[in-house]
């Protein structure tokens, strides 16, 4: 058997890749039931190895509008294990504890990553906010979401349903007439609950929703510019995955 050997397991619930040296194991591990397909690990990952799936615009069917709901499909997952360089990176930016990695079975908290140990990234300062799903997210970036409606016009309601704390609600629109194609609903958003993860934005067909980070929230020193790269990717500047 030569080294070393990389494999990759994808399932309903989580997804793993892995690369067995001669001497240790390293595994990323994404859980797909926490996972809000937020798409961070994409944007900041620096061999983007992460892969998003792009969200289907509308198709017109007698004229209509119409979007499947396939929120499922919007998971990012590792396409090509042999990409992946398990630096811990996404680990330590994942907003809900999503990614775990994993050396000869034991995981590596993401506080203790390579990366921290070099520092090569500062301490995140971030604030626990409780989910609608009874978790908990850490919040250390700051902005504003914004819906450009006259490009909502589906009624999908992807963003409401993916939201993982409620922040975008869903009204009725008397205005519009609801077929069997469109709801007659309009979309708000509750600015003070919105933790600006970005699910919304990556799952939103027809990019109706513009998602702005303004602060990212960290603190210490730290000695490699690879930090403010990441800093760049996470506020969607310079950045080609989104």
């Amino acid at each position: 058997m030569s080294y070393p050997k990389t494999s990759k397991v994808r399932s309903k619930k989580k997804d793993k890749v892995e690369v067995q040296f001669l001497a240790e194991k390293l595994e990323l591990i994404l859980d797909r039931e926490k996972c809000t397909g937020c798409c961070v690990c994409v944007r900041v990952c620096p061999k983007q190895a992460f892969v998003k799936a792009t969200p289907e615009g509308p198709k017109t069917f007698f004229g209509k509008q119409v979007i499947y709901k396939r929120q499922y499909a919007y998971i990012p997952f590792i396409h090509d294990p042999n990409t992946c360089v398990f630096c811990g990176l996404c680990t330590y930016c994942c907003p809900f504890d999503a990614l775990r990695l994993k050396k000869d079975g034991k995981i590596i908290p993401p506080e203790e990553i390579k990366l921290v140990e070099l520092k090569a990234v500062p301490k995140l300062k971030y604030e626990e906010v409780n989910l609608k799903n009874g978790k908990k997210a850490k919040v250390y970036t700051k902005g504003t979401l914004s819906i450009d409606s006259s490009k909502c016009n589906t009624g999908c309601t992807n963003c409401s349903d993916i939201c993982p704390t409620g922040a975008i609600k869903i009204t009725p629109d008397i205005t519009r007439e609801e077929t069997s194609f469109e709801k007659n609903v309009k979309m708000e958003i509750i600015q003070s609950k919105c933790i600006y993860c970005g699910a919304c934005h990556s799952i939103c067909p027809t990019s109706a929703l513009k998602l702005t980070i303004d602060e990212v929230h960290y603190s210490g020193e730290y000695n490699s510019p690879f930090w403010d790269d990441t800093v760049k990717k996470i506020k969607l500047q310079n950045n080609t995955s989104e």
